[in-house]
């Protein structure tokens, strides 16, 4: 009798919950989540695709899940910035109590909100005691399910033979290809053009662990060049060829862990410090500004000549204006200008461009007062729909804000 009254004690401290369990998740399940978090961001296991996981079933009310808060905060310090994402799953009787003691207890990752009576996660997951943890792979795969006291040997073994990427998918493909140049480069002998390839890498590219090692060894294999290329360096600087000098010393500071490339980056600092180096950096930065400007301005350039091609004359002669405008000293300023010129030989054709042209704007004022509107900033939109009325009189955009200003809530 003792011996069932210490389990229904047993069972009202743990808390109880729902004796039908419908689905079991095991190790070597792939299992699906679609939630949201309590502060409403969307949750699913397909966004963490590469991540390790870590799925921690809890309650406030659960002594042994409270017992455990101090290490689940320390693994998710320890090992986030390694690519685990924790997510936490409360099956708390209320939210504000779950909310509650999450910030308290530092639980910064995402809270879904799961009551201990009906939930369908626990539900689907087979959980009929807490705390409980599952831990998924990288590939989303289950490879552990048990008490998170036991998760430091089970997460050590796990970033061994599961290494997570943490690397976006397109980001990785380019930081790969960029490293297998490098190293191409450096094997033809080739080790200038290896280190220039090597600056390209994504900073945090030595991190995803696929990469690490080849990059470890590939600066290794630039060591003595990179040596070489620092002497090379000061013999730049002391022929006062500063950008030439700066843009070497820049590429192999990015050999980190080598030492010349912290050599590299102090004596880079030094000499942007130097006058007659900020000089020659303030000219070549100029070329290089109008450069960027004159590809910009022909892309606008390129925008107009298209809708010319297209026949839509009117949006092609605002297009050109625009270049115009913005883009003033450039070759395709000065085309732009020929164009526009052109344009206004025609009288009726004017007539029309600067109809469309007030059109344009009239319906952007009007449109913005609405935006204004719908989101209840009613002083903003009051202000911009009378404005439509004073510029726009007796026009459809006019009768149009007039209405709009008289269904404003009153001040």
């Amino acid at each position: 009798m003792k011996s069932r009254i210490a389990l229904v004690a047993l069972a009202l401290w743990l808390g109880a919950l729902p004796a039908i369990v419908r689905a079991q998740i095991r190790v070597g399940d792939k299992p699906k989540l679609q939630a949201k978090a309590v502060d409403g961001t969307p949750i699913s296991l397909e966004a963490f695709a590469g991540k390790m996981v870590l799925i921690d079933f809890w309650a406030t009310w659960c002594g042994p899940c409270m017992a455990e808060a101090e290490h689940m905060v320390a693994i998710h310090r320890q090992y986030a910035q390694k690519g685990l994402c924790i997510i936490g799953v409360s099956l708390d009787r209320t939210e504000a109590a779950m909310v509650r003691v999450a910030r308290d207890k530092g639980f910064v990752w995402p809270q879904i909100y799961n009551p201990a009576t009906g939930g369908e996660i626990s539900k689907q997951f087979g959980v009929n005691a807490i705390p409980r943890t599952f831990l998924i792979g990288p590939d989303g795969e289950v490879l552990w399910e048990g008490h998170p006291a036991s998760l430091d040997a089970v997460l050590a073994d796990a970033f061994k033979k599961h290494p997570p990427r943490l690397l976006d998918a397109e980001v990785l493909a380019a930081a790969t290809e960029a490293l297998g140049k490098a190293e191409a480069a450096a094997a033809d002998g080739k080790p200038a053009d290896a280190i220039r390839l090597f600056a390209k890498l994504p900073a945090d590219a030595r991190n995803d662990a696929s990469l690490a090692n080849r990059i470890e060894l590939l600066q290794k294999n630039l060591a003595d060049h990179a040596a070489n290329a620092l002497a090379e360096a000061e013999k730049l600087i002391e022929q006062k060829e500063f950008t030439a000098a700066l843009a070497t010393l820049k590429d192999l500071s990015k050999l980190s862990g080598l030492p010349a490339a912290v050599k590299a980056a102090q004596r880079a600092t030094a000499v942007m410090a130097m006058p007659e180096a900020k000089s020659q950096i303030a000219a070549l930065e100029k070329v290089e500004r109008e450069k960027e400007r004159a590809a910009r301005a022909a892309e606008a350039l390129a925008v107009a000549q298209k809708l010319q091609a297209e026949k839509k004359h009117e949006n092609a002669y605002a297009a050109f204006k625009a270049v115009i405008t913005q883009f003033a000293n450039t070759s395709a300023a000065e085309t732009a200008q020929a164009e526009v010129k052109n344009y206004e030989k025609d009288p009726d054709f004017l007539k029309r461009a600067n109809t469309a042209s007030l059109q344009r704007k009239a319906e952007s004022m009007l449109n913005l007062a609405l935006s204004y509107k719908a989101a209840g900033r009613y002083d903003l939109a009051r202000q911009r729909f009378q404005a439509v009325i004073d510029q726009f009189p007796n026009t459809t955009f006019a009768q149009t804000a007039t209405r709009e200003l008289a269904d404003l809530p009153k001040q």
